[in-house]
């Protein structure tokens, strides 16, 4: 029995029983294997258009759970559009994907290597081709960078700490240190931010932001998004999107 062929008699056995099985089994990827079952299960709910390809390849827990998720990466992708765009917070790649039906051009930021590679595999599977992968941080990337960009865009870890960050300078990167650096690329620039933030805070610290983006699923507050745009001195709109 292949890899494959396992995860999918297995795709409903508990994790506790999974684990058990894996345990007399030599020579199997044990890890990859939980990952995928894990991954296939949150799909159906979260990213439904993945959960049937069996050539993706699911990351870990950790990096499934900060992914927006499918119907929230459709709605921001379809704020905007252009030419070329980055995504300075790779990660999974979900919103890399629906910015790339979008844009021209995506330049995918991500500095955890393995997690970088898994997600060049699933963009070349889903034929994504318009995806260029870069294996790095965010602040070295736009350091070095010479290109013009119609959008930047960043979903900074809120996990990085031991407990779930909730203000801006928790993040990281640090998206006051960062903003400097995205403005000498971009006039624009989208930031999804905890929907436990304080937004009239939130707005004292980020500079010429024009809309904020109360994204509600379910009921259920998922995200803040913030659209910033160079020089703006207007006051903000406030959207709350069912």
């Amino acid at each position: 029995m292949n890899v494959e062929e396992f995860i999918q008699k297995h795709e409903n056995t508990s994790i506790a029983a999974l684990s058990l099985i894996l345990s007399k089994k030599e020579n199997i990827p044990k890890d990859f294997i939980i990952n995928q079952i894990n991954g296939r299960r949150k799909a159906k709910t979260k990213f439904p258009s993945l959960s049937k390809l069996s050539t993706y390849i699911f990351p870990s827990p950790r990096a499934i759970e900060q992914a927006s998720s499918e119907q929230a990466a459709t709605y921001k992708s379809e704020l905007v559009g252009g030419k070329k765009m980055a995504d300075l917070s790779g990660g999974m790649g979900l919103d890399s994907y629906f910015f790339a039906k979008q844009f021209e051009s995506v330049d995918y930021i991500e500095q955890d290597s393995e997690l970088c590679e898994t997600s060049r595999q699933n963009f070349k599977a889903l034929a994504a081709n318009n995806i260029h992968c870069f294996n790095q941080n965010a602040v070295d990337f736009l350091k070095l960078n010479k290109k013009e960009y119609d959008l930047n865009y960043i979903d900074p870890d809120r996990r990085a700490a031991k407990h779930k960050a909730f203000l801006i300078d928790d993040c990281e990167p640090n998206i006051k240190e960062l903003l400097p650096l995205i403005r000498k690329c971009t006039n624009y620039c989208l930031i999804k931010l905890s929907p436990m933030l304080d937004i009239k805070q939130a707005l004292t610290e980020l500079k010429f932001c024009k809309k904020v983006h109360i994204v509600s699923i379910k009921n259920d507050c998922k995200e803040l998004l913030f659209e910033l745009e160079k020089d703006f001195m207007g006051t903000p709109l406030i959207n709350c999107i069912t």
